[in-house]
């Protein structure tokens, strides 16, 4: 069994127009927008990227830096697409040209589908792609693609912590010491809260007077409601 390489993010910007690009999903296939029919198998179609400023204007004002556009003719993504792939596969053929795709989006909404006066709108990878990759490599590492260099990512280069030959510490005692670092931080700001709050008082607990009985003998004032 042949091992599927994981699917590249594309750190660079998509923005020249008419860019090749591919969606893939299970999505609705029935151009009609009173029916759906979900697809039984994986569907593909090749788009087109669309300049940034036209997608905007079309979809009045909504398109912000972290989106991109594609349409063609008759083609889009659907309902039921949602969160899949949109991809630039430079390589056309071959048995391994898979190994060549990058994911530049990720199917997000449109008005419609295959509408020609609006285009798909997709999440550009380009716009997240240090915090995806920065996030994969503070919570797993070890889990990360070999594509993703986290030494390089997270600034601690290809060092090993060796105290005999005065190396630079390792990136997991980095990590170590930063948690630590800020937890101590945490702590200041907890005691120095505390510091500026004086002391809660406990509350007043009112007592209940007990009076001499009606027409009873007071032996002082307090004994008398009337305090007479």
């Amino acid at each position: 069994v042949t091992d599927i390489p994981y699917l590249k993010l594309n750190p660079n910007v998509v923005d020249v127009p008419s860019t090749s690009l591919t969606v893939i999903g299970f999505g609705d296939t029935n151009p009609d927008e009173a029916d759906t029919d979900f697809a039984n198998f994986l569907h593909r179609v090749d788009l087109s990227y669309v300049d940034a400023n036209e997608c905007n204007r079309d979809h009045r004002g909504e398109i912000g830096d972290d989106m991109m556009c594609a349409e063609d003719a008759n083609k889009d993504a659907c309902y039921g697409d949602s969160g899949g792939p949109l991809l630039l596969t430079p390589t056309d053929s071959g048995d391994t040209a898979y190994e060549d795709d990058l994911l530049v989006g990720i199917v997000s909404w449109g008005r419609g589908c295959a509408d020609e006066d609006f285009p798909g709108v997709y999440t550009r990878i380009s716009y997240f792609y240090d915090w995806v990759v920065g996030t994969m490599c503070v919570l797993g590492r070890e889990g990360v693609p070999a594509y993703v260099d986290c030494d390089e990512i997270m600034g601690t280069g290809d060092v090993k912590n060796n105290k005999d030959n005065n190396e630079e510490p390792s990136f997991e005692q980095l990590e170590e010491e930063e948690i630590s670092t800020i937890m101590d931080e945490i702590q200041d700001d907890i005691e120095e809260f505390v510091e500026i709050i004086p002391p809660t008082q406990p509350p007043t607990v009112a007592t209940t007077q007990v009076c001499g009985k009606r027409n009873a003998q007071c032996e002082s004032t307090a004994d008398c409601c009337s305090k007479r």
